[in-house]
């Protein structure tokens, strides 16, 4: 026992501490760089007006939102890949980002401006379709994906791809209809980005994943069990069928409201679960180590692909977030395939 848990303190721990380090120093850099004294003086509200700021007003939401998001989206997949026991099993892969677009494109092409909308539905529309959409990618997921009262990994992630790949179509047809000057915002959304974010727009996003966290925790146990495989955790006297749908929910909340702050961040799900599951030594992607991990990554992620360009020569201009992260995440994406071809599946049914 001691043994098993010591890679999973450990993973932890240097999770959290990479997720500090890179806060620290998201913080600090950009095109006006601040030093580590300094973002540490305006954090305790001791900094100089312009520190304040740089770190409050400028950066401060962006690295927020990086973490919020993060944690978010690694949660929902560690959540996915547990009930599916299958490691592609993410909110990408599966359809429930797409379903969250489609809603939120909808909003912004009918409601229009600035970045998609403005006023009311900017600050309630837009996130609450969002996270309806990917609700209701998670029902018709479930609903394709159920034989009687088990659920097929293998037909789960066949279904999803083809809802992802309903919902692409989908996004394109509504960006046909909509104006040149809100066309372009939303296609910027669509790439993953956290360039707009703001303290108000993360305010749901913290509501769902407090939400969220508090029943993950509590029942934690029960996705152990279902690793285990429907017919085990059923002679355990876990009513597998309930248990499912609500893991399913709040994978899909989770979805559904990060997507709502920073668009289509991909390949993030799918990537840190099963990193923070390999380096804890664990059956499953454990939740607390996956979430530090999808933070962690995707403030690194935000900080290169604002800074990357700069760095090495070619101007200012910043790349989506979501861009970043699926240049990294596609070749990990081959490799699960082809390890799963070979016969070695990521999580054990």
């Amino acid at each position: 026992m001691r043994s098993s848990a010591t890679p999973a303190r450990l993973t932890v721990l240097a999770a959290a501490v990479l997720l500090l380090a890179g806060v620290a120093t998201s913080l600090a850099v950009g095109e006006s760089s601040l030093t580590l004294g300094q973002v540490l003086s305006t954090l305790v509200g001791q900094g100089d007006p312009f520190s304040r700021l740089v770190v409050v007003d400028f950066r401060g939401p962006r690295v927020g939102a990086a973490v919020l998001v993060g944690c978010s989206l690694a949660l929902a997949g560690a959540v996915l890949q547990s009930v599916a026991r299958n490691p592609l099993a993410s909110p990408d892969l599966l359809g429930l980002n797409a379903g969250a677009s489609v809603a939120a494109v909808a909003v912004v092409i009918l409601a229009g401006g600035n970045g998609g909308v403005s006023g009311l539905a900017a600050s309630v529309g837009l996130p609450v379709a969002a996270l309806v959409g990917s609700l209701t990618s998670g029902l018709v997921l479930y609903l394709l994906a159920i034989r009687g009262r088990q659920l097929d990994p293998v037909r789960m992630v066949v279904v999803g791809v083809g809802l992802a790949a309903a919902g692409t179509a989908l996004v394109s047809w509504l960006l046909t209809l909509g104006d040149v000057m809100v066309v372009g915002p939303a296609l910027a959304w669509l790439s993953g980005s956290l360039h707009a974010a703001t303290w108000p727009g993360q305010a749901g996003l913290l509501v769902v994943l407090a939400a969220a966290t508090g029943p993950l925790v509590l029942l934690a146990r029960r996705l152990d069990l279902l690793v285990l495989g429907d017919d085990t955790a059923g002679g355990l006297g876990l009513d597998v069928h309930r248990t499912r749908i609500l893991f399913l929910l709040l994978a899909t909340a989770l979805t559904g409201a990060a997507t709502a702050v920073a668009g289509a961040v991909v390949f993030l799900a799918l990537c840190a679960p099963q990193l923070a599951r390999g380096l804890s030594r664990a059956s499953r992607p454990p939740l607390l180590a996956s979430a530090l991990t999808g933070g962690a990554l995707l403030v690194w992620a935000d900080l290169a692909a604002r800074m990357l360009l700069s760095w090495t020569g070619f101007g200012p201009t910043e790349l989506p977030v979501g861009v970043f992260t699926a240049v990294l995440g596609a070749p990990y994406l081959l490799f699960v395939v082809a390890r799963q071809r070979a016969g070695s599946e990521g999580i054990p049914s």
